[in-house]
């Protein structure tokens, strides 16, 4: 998660509670070492648990595409644990500024997982190739109009 995070009141504390790695994306190439040496920690204390990556880096806004962060494929290829893609349309309903929050259904789905098996732009490049038509989906089936390319 965004170490900024650590400071927001009452979510910082559970989120340090519930063992999220903080990362200063400030410090690139530095900040994917401490990453990395975070999970193999945790692995090493906790066993295999749960390790959530946003790829983007950050919440976009609906039908706006960013260049996904290598963080996922180097998690995987260091690791070799197996990608579970999410697709979602929550940007729909939920900005990344908080307002307005509008009324729909937002869905999740968790899409086939992507076994860690080749280099890490490989591994990035199959969870977008999944993830982002799926979104889209989603998207349109919430009455969404994706932008033309």
């Amino acid at each position: 998660m965004k170490k900024a995070l650590l400071n927001v009141p009452v979510m910082g504390w559970f989120a340090h509670k519930a063992g999220c790695i903080p990362i200063d994306r400030s410090k690139g190439s530095e900040a994917m070492k401490v990453m990395l040496g975070a999970v193999e920690e945790a692995r090493a204390t906790h066993g295999l648990g749960q390790l959530i990556i946003y790829p983007e880096g950050t919440r976009v806004p609906p039908g706006e595409r960013r260049r996904y962060k290598q963080g996922v494929g180097v998690v995987a290829e260091a690791t070799k644990l197996p990608v579970v893609p999410a697709a979602t349309n929550a940007g729909l309903f939920w900005s990344k500024r908080g307002w307005p929050i509008r009324s729909g259904v937002a869905v999740t789905e968790f899409l086939p997982a992507i076994e860690a098996a080749g280099s890490a732009p490989q591994t990035l490049a199959a969870v977008e190739a999944v993830v982002e038509p799926r979104s889209d989906a989603l998207m349109l089936e919430a009455g969404f109009a994706l932008p033309k390319p």
